[in-house]
């Protein structure tokens, strides 16, 4: 994570450790003003405070805060603050294979390159799934975490706001399929997991997994994995091991976010289990 100053202007950037093609930044500024420029990845911004005023080739938008604006790769465009009030955006840099090979890992039929239209979308719900991911990437949140927040966001984004007809192949409830998803998270719960170990282990597209999982037993794949590890935590926390060496015995990153979603499951610390 870094820091760049430029005129006024203040930029923090964030890279992903574990999605390769996916970084993030948050970008704060009042007078600076952006040139005519393009890129060579998918631009997503979301607007978090004032106005951002800009055009693409064929459009001239106006976003306010809360609304996301999607620049695509080779875009000419330019976007600034409306009347130089203080404006406040985050973006996803997504590179071209990355939502390529997301598509395909899902099953859908992609015809040609994915394009999004420049319209502002408000829609509060893919807000929310947008800081979700940047705050999972900036605390570094799990494999399975991180690749399911981003999955149900692009696929939301792709099949609502871009030029692909949304087909895909959804399988009938296979109960056997979801078993071995939830046998394998049973088996793994102390390894990072991602949602691509799940699908490919219970040969079920992530889409169809997310969806009917969460169906089937009540719980996400990682509400469930999160909830395992709590409970498997709850049994170590009888013994004489630290706080710091049970977190890492069920697989969470460090003990801050053990206690962290002890407390949200369980309303109380894990030293009060002793």
């Amino acid at each position: 994570m870094r820091d760049n100053h430029q005129d006024d202007i203040q930029i923090q950037i964030i890279h992903s450790r574990v999605c390769e093609g996916l970084s993030a930044s948050s970008t704060a500024y009042r007078h600076h003003r952006f040139p005519r420029h393009f890129h060579d990845h998918y631009s997503i911004i979301l607007i978090e405070e004032g106005i951002n005023e800009g055009f693409t080739e064929k459009v001239k938008y106006k976003v306010q805060a809360g609304g996301i604006i999607v620049i695509n790769p080779g875009e000419l465009h330019a976007g600034n603050s409306f009347e130089n009030a203080y404006h406040q955006f985050k973006s996803l840099r997504v590179e071209a294979d990355f939502l390529n090979t997301l598509y395909r890992k899902n099953h859908f039929i992609q015809k040609g390159d994915i394009y999004f239209q420049n319209h502002p979308i408000h829609q509060p719900a893919l807000a929310s799934q947008f800081r979700k991911i940047y705050a999972q990437l900036v605390n570094k949140s799990s494999k399975l975490q991180l690749s399911t927040t981003i999955n149900q966001f692009f696929i939301s984004l792709v099949k609502d706001y871009s030029n692909q007809a949304f087909a895909f192949n959804l399988e009938s409830k296979n109960s056997p399929a979801l078993e071995r998803a939830k046998a394998f998270i049973q088996a793994h719960y102390q390894d990072n997991i991602s949602l691509d170990d799940l699908s490919q282990h219970a040969y079920l597209s992530r889409f169809y997994l997310i969806r009917q999982f969460k169906k089937q037993y009540g719980l996400s794949p990682f509400a469930y994995l999160r909830n395992l590890r709590i409970e498997k935590a709850k049994q170590l926390l009888r013994g004489h091991f630290s706080i710091s060496e049970i977190a890492h015995e069920v697989g969470f990153f460090d003990h801050s976010h053990f206690i962290r979603h002890f407390k949200k499951i369980e309303g109380t610390l894990p030293s009060n289990f002793r």
